[in-house]
């Protein structure tokens, strides 16, 4: 699945590689090793090295791009142990925080009101602090 500037077996899959400029980088990382550098119509390891592949006709969108060097070399896009182990734990952490942060509360804290209504005119401009939840209502 290529998406955006990702490139995943599934939508939710690892990232195997990543989209930064004409290069397409090994990883997760933007500063990956470089698998190709796509510049149309030349296919090149690296931007400085000779082409290694050309491309006839017109400049291929990334999912064409990825589907084509797959078919080439599926190797290329292959993760090492290490490399796996390091985005699960990078996942994990960034469920952790997502848990945590949903689990505060989010109407509790100082609010700016920009403007307000009610039985004295002219009222504009404000703040409000709401305190923790205590049973049904926040104080």
């Amino acid at each position: 699945m290529v998406d955006d500037d990702d490139v995943r077996p599934s939508p939710s899959g690892l990232k195997i590689a990543v989209f930064d400029g004409d290069n397409i980088r090994h990883g997760a990382r933007v500063n990956g090793k470089v698998l190709i550098n796509y510049h149309h119509p030349d296919l090149c390891p690296t931007s400085s090295a000779n082409r290694i592949y050309s491309i006839e006709g017109p400049e291929l969108t990334k999912q064409q791009l990825v589907a084509g060097l797959y078919l080439l070399k599926p190797d290329m896009f292959k993760l090492s142990d290490d490399e796996i182990a390091a985005q699960q734990k990078a996942r994990k952490e960034a469920g952790a925080e997502e848990d945590r942060l949903a689990k505060m509360d989010q109407v509790a804290g100082k609010w700016t009101m920009l403007n307000s209504r009610g039985p004295v005119e002219k009222l504009s401009q404000g703040s409000i602090t709401v305190g923790p939840k205590v049973t049904d209502a926040y104080p």
